[in-house]
C-alpha cells in the first residue's frame, strides 16, 4: 500500500455510483472497504456504503501518475482517526461503522451515471470533522457543506436506451379479439 496515516492531516480540512441524484451530508455504514489498482495501475478504495438504506459505492482513488493525492489520503486519515485508528493498514477496521459522509456527485462524461467523490467525514453526534474534534473548534464545515450542497440541484442521468421490440402477428393471435 502506498500511503501511511499522518496525524498531521488531521490539522487539514478535507473539504474546499449510485441511487443518489444529489451531492450531500449523509450518515452511512461502512459494508465493504477493499484496497485495488485502477486500469492505470493507481491506488484505489473502494467503499460500498449504506445510504438512506441503500447500498453506494465510492471509488476513491488516492494514487495517480505523480503519486499519492494529498487530498484524497487526507480524508481516509480523517476516517482512520474519526474511528480511533493510526494505521493504515488497520482501515478494514472501519467495516460496520456509521459515519457522517460528505459526497459530491457529479454526471458522468456520457450522462448515464452519477458518480459520487468522498470530499470529507465527520463525526454524526457533533457534526465537527476531525480537525474540528482534534482542534477543539466549533462544527462549521459540514454545515457550510450542507448549505453548498443544497444550492445544488439534483443531477439528472440521461435515460438508457429502450430496445425496441416489433411484435408480429401469428394466426393465432387473429383471432383473438385482445390481441
Amino acid at each position: 500500500m502506498a500511503w501511511n496515516y499522518d496525524e498531521k492531516d488531521i490539522e487539514k480540512e478535507t473539504v474546499g455510483g449510485s441511487y443518489l441524484t444529489k451531492s450531500g451530508c449523509y450518515e452511512a455504514k461502512i459494508l465493504e472497504l477493499e484496497h485495488k489498482k485502477t486500469t492505470n495501475g493507481y491506488g484505489q478504495i473502494v467503499i460500498k456504503l449504506e445510504v438512506e438504506g441503500k447500498e453506494t459505492t465510492i471509488y476513491h482513488t488516492y494514487e495517480g501518475k505523480d503519486g499519492v493525492i494529498e487530498f484524497k489520503t487526507r480524508v481516509l486519515n480523517h476516517l482512520l482517526y474519526l474511528n480511533k485508528l493510526k494505521n493504515s493498514a488497520d482501515i478494514e477496521k472501519c467495516i460496520g461503522k456509521t459515519i457522517g459522509v460528505m459526497l459530491k456527485g457529479k454526471l458522468s462524461q456520457d450522462k448515464k451515471y452519477i458518480n459520487f467523490d468522498l470530499e470529507g467525514v465527520y463525526h454524526i453526534p457533533t457534526k465537527r470533522t476531525a480537525t474540528e474534534l482534534k482542534e477543539n473548534k466549533d462544527a462549521k464545515v459540514v454545515d457550510a457543506k450542507i448549505k453548498q450542497y443544497e444550492a445544488e440541484e439534483p443531477l439528472i442521468k440521461e435515460p438508457g436506451k429502450k430496445e425496441e421490440h416489433k411484435e408480429e402477428a401469428s394466426a393465432i393471435d387473429d383471432d383473438f379479439p385482445f390481441a
